[in-house]
């Protein structure tokens, strides 16, 4: 099924689909669980989001700083370093790789990092999870972790 999200929806139905897969944004802005259908959400931990998915970065002018201080209120640290060892971990990935492998970081309440990784290597399903109390380091380990070699 090929299109926008809502005519993917509409070719979904005309086929007699039971089931699509589609962003949460998507899911969200087409009003689908107001409009009967059931909406499930995928945990990022078992359905592996391409790094730094939903993450919105932005970028100033150095000498800006009027512009920098608005930002600098609306930056969040924890989302920065998580988002930081998932696009570690894709530049260290083959380029090959770089379309079929999913990473996800996040921190715990105790400021843990656990990182994510999975995705179709040479026909078979890959899957690697490492968690440390730094993000040194990281992006390596979970990308060792997929077997690669």
């Amino acid at each position: 099924i090929e299109g926008d999200p809502a005519s993917r929806l509409e070719q979904m139905q005309a086929a007699g689909f039971d089931a699509l897969i589609m962003a949460a944004a998507d899911a969200s802005r087409l009003g689908l669980e107001s409009a009967g259908f059931e909406v499930i959400k995928f945990s990022p931990r078992e359905f592996v989001p391409t790094p730094a998915q939903g993450v919105l970065a932005w970028m100033a002018v150095r000498n800006d700083l009027p512009t920098r201080r608005i930002l600098q209120k609306i930056h969040r640290s924890e989302t920065s370093a998580c988002t930081n060892v998932e696009r570690r971990a894709l530049q260290l990935l083959p380029d090959a790789l770089k379309n079929s492998v999913g990473v996800f970081c996040e921190r715990d309440a105790a400021g843990n990092f656990h990182c994510f990784a999975a995705g179709e290597i040479g026909g078979a399903l890959r899957r690697a999870r490492v968690s440390q109390s730094t993000s040194t380091g990281l992006a390596e380990r979970v990308v060792e972790g997929l077997q690669l070699g």
